[in-house]
């Protein structure tokens, strides 16, 4: 009889446990998924940014999809998919791109090579779109040149400091004779004219980073030194 009752009573413990432990890791699986925005997803299989699925054959041509609810990210997909079917029509065109998700700042870079010009030279050209997951809004450049405490002009010396390293690099490495080609001249053949036109801003780890195109190829072969990371310019506030 007692040792019935005490059996009895350790099931009952068991129960009681087990069931605890069961709704805190419910719990822990709902904090993470909200804390991850996991919840705001169209497709919880998929990540926040991935390759739509397309007829465009080919490694380099990614066209992106937000996974995101809401009015926002919707828009934004129809608007990358419109533009990427007038962008890729032209064959040897390409488009890739990158994504970051910093805290609740879902940040998506499409990189665009342009060869329908007239000499049929590699042009790229960047386009940023940036949400905040909390509210599956934009995060507007605004609000993002107020949370990092910066302006056009801070952004314009950032841009400027890094074209004038990358110029004293190419002219170190013998790609370029200062004595023939100056800096401006180096900015003519890079076409850029204006710091800030073209220049995107995107969040990386909580870093504030800028993509900016501009063409890589000219009369002295230095195309071979420019890589990915030369079309990021970091800008500190």
């Amino acid at each position: 009889m007692y040792m019935n009752e005490n059996i009895s009573s350790k099931q009952i413990i068991f129960m009681i446990v087990g069931l605890s432990l069961l709704i805190v890791f419910v719990l822990v699986s709902y904090f993470l998924s909200n804390k991850n925005y996991d919840h705001v997803k169209v497709d919880s299989s998929q990540n926040f940014v991935f390759k739509r699925n397309s007829d465009y054959s080919g490694t380099d041509k990614n066209v992106p999809y937000i996974n995101v609810e809401g009015t926002a990210a919707s828009e934004y997909n129809a608007e990358i998919m419109r533009f990427a079917d007038d962008f890729l029509s032209f064959e040897k065109n390409k488009m890739g791109f990158v994504f970051n998700k910093s805290d609740s700042i879902l940040s998506l870079s499409i990189k665009l090579v342009d060869y329908n010009n007239e000499y049929q030279r590699p042009v790229t050209s960047f386009k940023n779109y940036i949400l905040d997951l909390k509210t599956q809004k934009p995060y507007s450049k605004e609000q993002i040149y107020k949370d990092y405490a910066v302006d056009d002009v801070m952004v314009q010396k950032s841009i400027e400091k890094r074209f004038k390293k990358m110029y004293q690099d190419v002219v170190k490495q013998g790609y370029i004779d200062d004595n023939y080609c100056d800096y401006d001249c180096f900015l003519r053949w890079r076409g850029v004219s204006n710091y800030l036109e073209g220049a995107e801003p995107y969040i990386e780890n909580k870093k504030l980073i800028f993509f900016k195109g501009f063409d890589t190829e000219s009369i002295f072969g230095e195309e071979d030194y420019f890589e990915s990371e030369d079309f990021k310019f970091e800008v500190l506030g």
